[in-house]
């Protein structure tokens, strides 16, 4: 095991994920209810922007939390799926997990391997009986006088363990999964057509990228206005495709202001007018296996005493950095550019355990975060 990643194993693996799981859901909820800060919409009154040029509708929140959503989806095929009403659909394949020390989020190895295992699926099908092998099995085994009745447990046990492996590929052999690549998006961007104006269209491009160097996912949205020759978002006659090299300038470094994102993007690309743009970064996940966190970042001043209280405590953080550029710099003989206005504009969000959120609040107050409660497995 390196020391930049914790091992975990069994009910431990397990009890994480579903903190992880818990967490993300309760942010999932609240993104989906958020509408845009009232400073952001007083400073644009005041700067006299051309609101006509935003997306209307539809906030960047509720778009994050879908993003959110997929995220979840994600990490969830790490854990165990165990439904009492449900048992045929119980899965399960990962009997540990790393977890990476600089974000206190599962490593990228872990989704490594669970591309290959929906690669090689059908090929591992194969090793597998059917379900109603396993069930015919397990009949022989309850009725029958061929096993020790003290053997029989055990052997039960091995049989459900079959099932929920055969399970697991079943429902991943056709599932949709987040990439883990270097330098790529983790799935292709989504772009929608908002409005079209003639000379130019109003596109909104939603994208998630995983940051592998320590396991972070990034929720992207951004809304540009593109000239009618502009060829980097193409529409078809059911989908709209963007360039790779767009794709490539919506992945930047963390540190990076979500105003420089949108700055270079109006500059490297003549035929495209970016009006906004929201980043938003999940992590860190704050628990006694985030030993190495960066001084960007840094730790609640609650988690090491809560930690140092209760061992399974978890708090997951996530911050959406935006910008807004609706309005345009033209003078004669110039290209015009959009006018980027350099402001530290961001939400924050803490995911905490329902029984730590007033002692999280009570340490942070004053700070522009929301505190969010979830519902912990172990409580």
């Amino acid at each position: 095991m390196s020391q930049k990643t914790s091992l975990l194993q069994g009910n431990k693996k397990d009890l994480y994920l579903n903190n992880i799981h818990s967490a993300l859901a309760a942010l999932e909820s609240k993104l989906s209810q958020s509408n845009e800060n009232e400073s952001v919409r007083e400073f644009g009154e005041a700067n006299k922007w051309q609101m006509e040029r935003l997306v209307q509708g539809k906030s960047p929140q509720s778009v994050l939390s879908s993003l959110v959503g997929k995220i979840r989806q994600n990490y969830a095929w790490l854990g165990s799926r165990n439904e009492l009403h449900e048992p045929e659909q119980n899965s399960r394949w990962f009997d540990e997990v790393q977890i990476d020390s600089e974000s206190g989020l599962p490593w990228v190895f872990d989704f490594v391997e669970l591309h290959r295992l929906k690669r090689e699926s059908r090929t591992l099908l194969r090793q597998y009986a059917t379900e109603k092998e396993y069930l015919h099995e397990l009949v022989r085994l309850l009725m029958g006088d061929e096993t020790r009745a003290e053997d029989v447990p055990q052997k039960a046990r091995d049989l459900q363990e079959f099932c929920r492996k055969r399970n697991f590929l079943e429902r991943i052999r056709d599932a949709p999964l987040l990439s883990w690549e270097l330098g790529k998006l983790s799935e292709a961007p989504c772009a929608t057509l908002i409005a079209n104006a003639g000379i130019e269209q109003l596109w909104r491009i939603t994208a998630i990228h995983h940051h592998a160097t320590n396991g972070m996912f990034e929720g992207i949205v951004a809304d540009v206005w593109q000239d009618s020759e502009g060829t980097d978002i193409k529409r078809n006659d059911s989908s709209s495709t963007v360039s790779d090299r767009l794709q490539q300038a919506l992945m930047f470094a963390e540190q990076n202001p979500a105003w420089y994102v949108l700055q270079q993007i109006d500059l490297l690309f003549p035929k495209i007018h970016p009006v906004h743009i929201s980043r938003g970064i999940l992590g860190p996940c704050e628990s006694r296996y985030l030993t190495n966190p960066t001084k960007e970042r840094g730790l609640l001043p609650t988690t090491p005493e809560i930690i140092s209280c209760d061992s399974d405590a978890l708090f997951l953080r996530f911050k959406r950095q935006y910008s807004y550029a609706p309005n345009r710099l033209d003078e004669a003989g110039k290209m015009p550019v959009q006018i980027v206005h350099q402001q530290d504009w961001h939400d924050e969000y803490i995911m905490s355990p329902a029984a730590y959120v007033s002692s999280v609040a009570q340490r942070i107050l004053g700070a522009k975060v929301h505190v969010i409660e979830y519902r912990c497995s172990h409580e």
